[in-house]
């Protein structure tokens, strides 16, 4: 019965429950087709199989809850996590599920609650971010609607790297800035938490055009950006230990493709194989052509010897022409060294190079 503060109106409710009393179904469950996974024990739960920039609204949208429960989204302080958010350029875009999001169920009767962790599809060796501020384009790595004069901490507050992996801002000469205010040319690197993989971000601020800068360098072959060649690549080098010794520059993408123009992403590279880089701007592109080694067999070749093999310290090649030289390489294709004989026995120490394989 409820009466007005006038005491002049009364409204009678008539509450009817069920038998069995208010519903204490709490459960979700994955809609089919979704690819979730979803578990509980006791008052916790997980949602796993979550993927790589998903909005919560997508995931509301693969799952199922009780007619009469009420689901919220929170974070792990319990505040409310709203399913869109203002960018930097004022429009509103749908809220990313990053790490710390949570899915409260509460029952009907209010009693029953179970709050289930919404878990990232992620590995040891994922290296990237993602942002509910910034807009990040992981193809070609980059973080843009950076305002100007936005300061380091600020910034990496802003940014969610997937899992454990670590985040830092790094100037032009890769010199890490811990403090003050992020600037132009400044980069972001993402380290994987096994550290075997670390990815650079471009960052651009607001207002700036997109990149046209398109080129590669590379710490084991000869880049030459006059000629726009790549040479000194070992024969029968593959073509995933190929572009893992190439670094193009930050904000372009990368993609080798054979003498027809298709992309190439097995076996070997040979001649007439391109690079081809595209800078941000999607436009400016720059396509270099490969000087592959191929060796040729000779008399003098077969002539040859090298001893021993294996070796620790020291290895002997008799029968190299005076004046040759010799090129050393890891089996990656690195660059170790390059030596010159002045006699047909040849002395070369080997002692301060790491137990491995290496071609000759």
């Amino acid at each position: 019965m409820v009466v007005s503060a006038d005491q002049v109106n009364t409204t009678k409710y008539v509450l009817e429950v069920a038998a069995g009393g208010l519903d204490n179904n709490a459960v979700l469950t994955a809609k089919d087709g979704s690819g979730l996974t979803i578990a509980h024990v006791g008052e916790t739960g997980t949602i796993e199989g979550v993927t790589t920039g998903t909005t919560i609204s997508d995931v509301l949208d693969m799952v199922n809850k009780p007619a009469s429960a009420i689901l919220n989204v929170i974070d792990a302080d319990s505040n409310l996590v709203p399913l869109q958010i203002l960018n930097p350029d004022t429009l509103k875009v749908a809220t990313r599920v990053t790490g710390g999001i949570y899915f409260e169920s509460i029952a009907q009767d209010q009693k029953t609650i179970i709050t289930y962790e919404l878990v990232l599809d992620i590995s040891a060796s994922d290296a990237w971010v993602s942002s509910n501020i910034f807009d990040i384009a992981q193809d070609n790595l980059v973080i843009s609607l950076v305002p100007e004069g936005v300061s380091v901490q600020i910034f990496l507050a802003n940014l969610i790297p997937s899992g454990n992996a670590t985040i830092e801002v790094l100037t032009r000469d890769e010199k890490n800035r811990d403090s003050g205010y992020v600037v132009k040319d400044d980069i972001l690197r993402v380290t994987s938490e096994d550290a075997s993989v670390s990815v650079d971000y471009r960052i651009r601020f607001q207002g700036t055009p997109a990149s046209t800068a398109a080129y590669v360098t590379s710490e084991v072959y000869t880049v030459n950006e006059v000629l726009l060649e790549i040479s000194e690549v070992p024969q029968a080098t593959q073509v995933d230990a190929f572009l893992a010794n190439l670094k193009p520059v930050v904000g372009s993408v990368m993609k080798l493709v054979d003498a027809s123009g298709n992309p190439k992403t097995e076996g070997s590279v040979v001649s007439g194989d391109q690079v081809v880089v595209t800078a941000e701007d999607g436009e400016t592109k720059s396509s270099y052509s490969l000087d592959v080694m191929v060796s040729v067999r000779d008399l003098v070749i077969d002539r040859i010897n090298v001893y021993p093999n294996p070796a620790n310290d020291v290895l002997y090649l008799s029968g190299v022409p005076a004046g040759s030289t010799i090129h050393m390489t890891s089996i990656t294709g690195r660059k170790v060294g390059a030596y010159k004989s002045d006699t047909e026995l040849f002395e070369l120490s080997i002692e301060d190079l790491a137990k491995g394989y290496y071609l000759l």
